[in-house]
């Protein structure tokens, strides 16, 4: 089978709240993009974001409880294997934000049906437009996204607070071979041919259990927007750089019968999104928080004293808002 016959692979990677699901449907609305396949991989054993890409549930894949560059090779493996690649134009492999690319590319060339079905076709990642030389700076999963890179898409760049000149500059320092856009509608379907995978070169380690933890966040409580931007703007500010990122799903007063979309990327709490309805069996209050280990606690902690789920030892939403670390010009408690 020529390299042309087999099923392209685009991995699509990117740190935690970089961007890349938004990215992911803006694509999947692209003629080019249409009959793909998605597979997403999340961190943990707590999945969401397969959720929120905006696309019929039989072409979306989601494998979770674990990290896609190390304990659910296996799982991708068999997943690729299983699939009829004559239905798909192509594969999207959406990899949590930790991952390395390198060892998802390098299952595919080790496994000899696998290499004969499927090529590597481009391995893209999304870099935040506001945030973008801090993670750079702060975490070598973020780096090495760069350094495997075909093509890096800047995101945010709409955004007021945007630095992507800045980021631009910091990523070709990184890796110069690469293409760098900013405009979405400009990232090309897959580049041509196979794309060379390297037998072994440093990676980022994978010890992500031991740094990073997950916390589902869930509640029957209908809150309202103003609460909600309460909560997220006080996790932002009282755990700080600890929070990596939370998003997910907000029932609120305001239309219950349409979720309210909300992320959260370290310091930075994004704009709402409302979607159409529901996803089936999610008409509740989910959020997933991903942090630096050790940090579950207090996170629960808020979550559950904002939203009324109290335990014992756990101060009530009056004594967070008047903490003196609340953001300036909010009240939470309306």
């Amino acid at each position: 089978m020529t390299a042309q016959e087999k099923c392209p692979v685009i991995l699509l990677t990117g740190f935690l709240g970089s961007g890349k699901t938004s990215l992911l449907n803006r694509l999947l609305k692209r003629e080019e993009f249409a009959n793909t396949l998605v597979i997403v991989n999340e961190f943990g054993d707590i999945g969401l974001d397969h959720l929120l890409v905006t696309e019929s549930s039989d072409t979306i894949l989601e494998l979770s409880n674990g990290c896609l560059c190390c304990s659910v090779r296996g799982e991708l493996v068999d997943t690729l294997l299983e699939l009829d690649t004559s239905l798909f134009r192509q594969v999207v492999i959406e990899t949590t934000g930790i991952a390395d690319p390198l060892p998802v590319f390098q299952s595919i060339a080790a496994n000899a049906e696998l290499a004969n079905r499927y090529r590597p076709a481009m391995v893209m990642t999304v870099v935040d437009g506001v945030r973008g030389i801090e993670v750079l700076d702060t975490h070598e999963e973020a780096r090495f996204q760069v350094t495997l890179a075909d093509l890096v898409y800047i995101s945010k760049t709409d955004l007021p607070e945007n630095s992507h000149e800045a980021v631009r500059k910091k990523v070709s320092q990184i890796n110069e071979h690469l293409t760098i856009l900013s405009d979405p509608d400009c990232i090309p379907a897959c580049f041509s041919g196979e794309r060379t995978i390297p037998s072994s070169k440093p990676h980022a380690s994978h010890d992500h259990a031991q740094r990073y933890c997950s916390v589902r966040l869930e509640t029957q409580t209908l809150l309202d927007i103003p609460q909600t931007a309460g909560l997220l703007h006080h996790l932002a500010s009282t755990i700080g750089e600890g929070l990596l990122r939370v998003k997910g799903f907000v029932r609120v007063r305001e239309h219950p019968d349409k979720p309210l979309v909300v992320q959260v990327s370290g310091p930075m709490v994004h704009d709402f999104g409302v979607m159409d309805h529901w996803p089936d069996g999610h008409e509740h209050t989910t959020l997933i928080a991903i942090m630096a280990n050790g940090l579950q606690i207090p996170v629960q902690t808020t979550f559950d004293a904002f939203c009324g789920n109290l335990a014992a030892d756990t101060p009530d939403r009056q004594a967070l808002t008047e903490n003196p670390l609340s953001v300036p010009g909010h009240d939470f408690r309306r």
